[in-house]
């Protein structure tokens, strides 16, 4: 795992900030999984019973969205506008006279950012293992 890229701020429940920018080769729009520091299974050669590291947790993924020369600002994921109810649940709804009345099928859910599981003690701009937090890496996936 690359250990050089790792969250140094949490902005709010769907920005962060990592360190490495270009100097690391980082370009806007790259995806990123977050993976927590010390967490996880401690992965072990069963035949020699040495420590080979952490499998860390998958928390999150964000995106490279402004990249200085020595750190990143991170975005979650964008959910674009979508139905709340899938197509199958509506017609059911819309054939079901009984909720017709009641239940707006073509109601949406708006775009928006994902919200990531972070630690909100540490939110420093405007607990479970899956916990986003400062010290946590980031990976590039894409």
């Amino acid at each position: 795992m690359e250990k050089k890229l790792r969250i140094i701020k949490i902005i709010d429940d769907n920005t962060i900030v990592g360190k490495g920018g270009t100097d690391e080769n980082i370009t806007k729009n790259s995806k990123f999984m977050i993976i927590g520091k010390n967490d996880g299974e401690n992965i072990i050669d069963p035949e020699s019973g040495d420590s080979l590291g952490f499998l860390g947790l998958e928390k999150g993924v964000v995106v490279a969205d402004q990249v200085e020369e020595h750190f990143t600002v991170y975005k979650s994921q964008f959910i674009e506008e979508k139905n709340k109810y899938s197509n199958s649940v509506r017609k059911n709804l819309f054939l079901n006279n009984a909720f017709r009345d009641f239940v707006d099928t073509d109601e949406k859910i708006p775009a928006h950012y994902e919200r990531l599981n972070v630690d909100l003690n540490e939110i420093t701009g405007s607990s479970e293992a899956t916990t986003i937090k400062v010290g946590d890496y980031l990976r590039q996936i894409d």
